[in-house]
């Protein structure tokens, strides 16, 4: 069975002289990526943290990286939490835009899974 979770997240971007281009910057993550262009800039961004949580999921960090950059699993989401923790993300964004971040943007980090019979029938180990 194949699976395609999504990872949603918020970004910034701006134009930094001393980058020749555009930074983009994960607060979730403290990732930060570099582009030509401000489009460019955020693919960057998704395409690292894409890797990033990838290769998190395969070396089996991935529980250890979400609770130590202050994730935690909510039962009953979006019910059960309080409004004022659902906004910590965007107040963080707003923090930055006062450091002279040109625009926020969302970011959708796709993870892809497959079970595992699956993964040992495509390496020819079943």
């Amino acid at each position: 069975m194949k699976i395609k979770m999504t990872i949603s997240l918020k970004g910034v971007v701006r134009q930094d002289d001393v980058a020749e281009g555009y930074v983009s910057f994960c607060p979730a993550f403290k990732i930060y990526a570099h582009g030509k262009t401000s489009e460019e800039a955020m693919l960057c961004m998704e395409k690292t943290l894409t890797l990033y949580l990838e290769t998190c999921l395969s070396r089996g960090t991935l529980d250890n990286v979400l609770r130590t950059s202050g994730f935690q699993p909510v039962a009953g989401y979006p019910a059960a939490v309080p409004l004022h923790e659902i906004d910590k993300e965007y107040i963080a964004l707003e923090r930055l835009q006062d450091q002279k971040y040109d625009q926020a943007f969302d970011i959708e980090v796709p993870i892809h899974l497959i079970a595992q019979v699956q993964a040992a029938q495509a390496h020819g180990n079943a």
